[in-house]
């Protein structure tokens, strides 16, 4: 976008938007996941309708901001004062509070669900009626490659999304890089993500097999407790759907 999202997220007095506006995008997530083939099932229920009514706030307020924002950047830019007033009554609702770290075994859904809801989903039937732009989606292991190749060049280009909403998935799955001969590379990552939080409110949505015990063994308490701030914890129970039969 080309007006600044973190300016105008300061001076917002967030509004609650109307219960039938966040029900009807929690409607239409689910219909995507059913037009996607997600299948619904009693163990990852719950799961799923976290990260539904979680994307379903994100695209209410991301709407109340483009609407509010992306036509007219200055008073200046309006075409009469009275679209200037009517610009400045638009509400803005509230984003949610924080993002989401989906954890559990292999096979219970979680790429595949993020995937989905962040619209970078491969096959064609869930391109239909996006409520929103769609999310970058990236994987540990992909980052790790993108800076094993380009090395400063990959690290900027991530840190320059600090206002921008980002999803990695298979968070502990990848490699053990070091970073400037001191931190793996992911940990410096993470620490820039929790960074985007503070000073931006940008969220990240994490997806990962590890377990909470084992997620501080490899990151460190430090970096845990961050997640921790930055992120709502995410049970994802249930058999690996890969193993069951047909």
């Amino acid at each position: 976008m080309t007006f600044s999202l973190t300016k105008l997220l300061q001076q917002a007095n967030y509004e609650t938007p109307p219960p039938e506006a966040h029900q009807s995008h929690v409607e239409d997530f689910y219909g995507i996941l059913k037009a996607c083939g997600y299948k619904d099932r009693p163990d990852t229920r719950e799961t799923v309708k976290t990260a539904v009514s979680w994307f379903a706030q994100y695209a209410v307020h991301r709407k109340s901001v483009e609407a509010k924002g992306s036509p007219i950047l200055h008073k200046s830019h309006a075409k009469t004062p009275e679209e200037w007033e009517v610009r400045q009554k638009m509400p803005i609702y509230a984003p949610p509070k924080k993002g989401l770290l989906l954890f559990g075994g292999c096979g219970t859904g979680k790429t595949m669900l993020l995937r989905i809801l962040s619209a970078k989903d491969d096959r064609p039937e869930q391109r239909h009626n996006l409520p929103y732009q769609g999310i970058p989606f990236y994987s540990s292991e992909s980052l790790v490659a993108d800076y094993q190749e380009e090395g400063e060049v990959a690290m900027k280009l991530f840190k320059a999304k600090k206002q921008t909403t980002l999803i990695i998935d298979e968070l502990g799955g990848e490699r053990f890089v070091k970073v400037y001969g001191s931190d793996p590379i992911i940990n410096d990552m993470l620490i820039d993500r929790y960074k985007a939080f503070q000073w931006n409110h940008s969220f990240t949505l994490f997806a990962t097999n590890l377990s909470l015990e084992d997620l501080q063994a490899k990151y460190s308490e430090r970096i845990v407790s961050r997640l921790h701030e930055m992120c709502e914890f995410v049970p994802c129970i249930g058999e690996d759907w890969r193993k069951r039969t047909a």
